[in-house]
């Protein structure tokens, strides 16, 4: 996939076709990055999920992992995919003036999700495969 076509996917057809999913960044972004990630992956695309938030705090993996375990809160106010050297979200590309907590793996990610009480319990959580449906969607129809 070029880039100028990748660019239009991001920027253009992820937000439209997620603006089907209420509430996606009051507690979906998590979901929202994975479903990205993955699909960037099976394109061979290089993404990494990341934490921002407004705190100063930095977390390595080893620390995620262990916060993970023990329960311990994690410094997440919002998760973004990282792709060269922009940041995207839900919206696009993101350029909130958050801060970069650390970033997450694969593994990590979906056990931070199998933990529902660190996120916003506004997002449905039944919107879940029609998010993932929708992103992989936005990929298949690119052009």
């Amino acid at each position: 996939m070029n880039k100028k076509i990748l660019s239009k996917v991001l920027n253009k057809e992820i937000p439209k076709a997620l603006d089907e999913i209420h509430y996606l960044n009051s507690g979906g972004c998590g979901y929202m990055a994975l479903a990205l990630h993955d699909e960037l992956k099976l394109r061979g695309i290089p993404s990494t999920m990341r934490l921002y938030s407004s705190w100063e705090d930095k977390v390595n993996s080893a620390e995620i992992d262990a916060n993970l375990e023990s329960g311990d809160s994690l410094p997440n106010g919002h998760v973004v995919v990282l792709i060269g050297t922009r940041h995207y979200d839900s919206n696009g590309a993101y350029t909130v003036g958050k801060r970069v907590c650390g970033d997450v793996t694969r593994p990590q990610m979906k056990k931070m999700l199998q933990q529902k009480e660190r996120w916003n319990n506004t997002f449905n959580r039944k919107q879940i495969p029609k998010l993932r449906k929708l992103v992989k969607a936005a990929f298949a129809n690119a052009r």
